[in-house]
């Protein structure tokens, strides 16, 4: 194998600039922007059309969904992507959001909002394909594509599975908790069982004392 030398991989380099003349009219960092911008949006639109067309093929002309399935069985997912050469996770992903999304929707969308901007916000907004599109699910969608529009990261916007497993995670007693409130059944249970009055009564005092130095603890025995 040849190696070329310094000199020569120089020489070459104003011959390969000179050949790339698909963005040479590109002269300033703004006009360099604005194109990827608008390659940006193409890209958007096919993607857009292409799951359009999936939806329409395998989840409205299939009465059984077109669901992704093994095998080639005509109008579904696995089928389409194969015969046009495409990974079946990027169209059912690309049918998914067409299908939560319909183009009416899509017009209101900021400029500056890409698919994948998108497909992030359904994503975060807990709703997956085949399940009916809950109103509130679309809330949390336009809830994240507004913060996309105004350049700010995603809030962490709980869905209400999670805020729904955040509570009840929050009434759960801790271990803590838990072996304070052991440890004083056990002290109850010894006045029950004391001989005397003035045992129980030593007993009741000791269950006092606990219940008091749990109390800035915020444990209730």
């Amino acid at each position: 194998m040849t190696r070329l030398t310094a000199t020569q991989l120089d020489a070459r380099a104003p011959e390969t600039e000179q050949n790339n003349t698909v963005f040479s009219h590109l002269v300033t960092w703004d006009d360099i922007v604005q194109e990827g911008a608008n390659l940006r949006q193409e890209r958007d639109s096919f993607s857009w059309q292409l799951g359009d067309l999936a939806l329409y093929a395998c989840n409205r002309r299939n009465p059984k969904g077109g669901r992704p399935s093994k095998g080639n069985e005509p109008y579904t997912v696995s089928a389409l992507a194969s015969a046009i050469g495409e990974h079946r996770e990027v169209l059912s992903r690309l049918m998914a959001l067409s299908e939560f999304l319909p183009p009416p929707e899509r017009e209101t969308l900021p400029p500056n909002v890409s698919w994948r901007h998108c497909s992030e916000a359904v994503r975060r907004s807990g709703w997956r394909p085949g399940e009916i599109i809950a109103s509130a699910q679309k809330d949390h969608f336009w809830y994240f594509i507004q913060d996309y529009a105004d350049g700010q990261s995603v809030r962490p916007r709980k869905t209400q599975a999670a805020e729904a497993s955040r509570e009840a995670n929050e009434n759960r007693p801790t271990d803590f908790e838990r072996s304070c409130r052991a440890y004083h059944n056990d002290v109850m249970g010894l006045v029950r069982i004391a001989p005397s009055n003035h045992a129980r009564e030593c007993v009741r005092q000791a269950a006092a004392a606990l219940a008091e130095a749990l109390e800035p603890e915020g444990v209730t025995a």
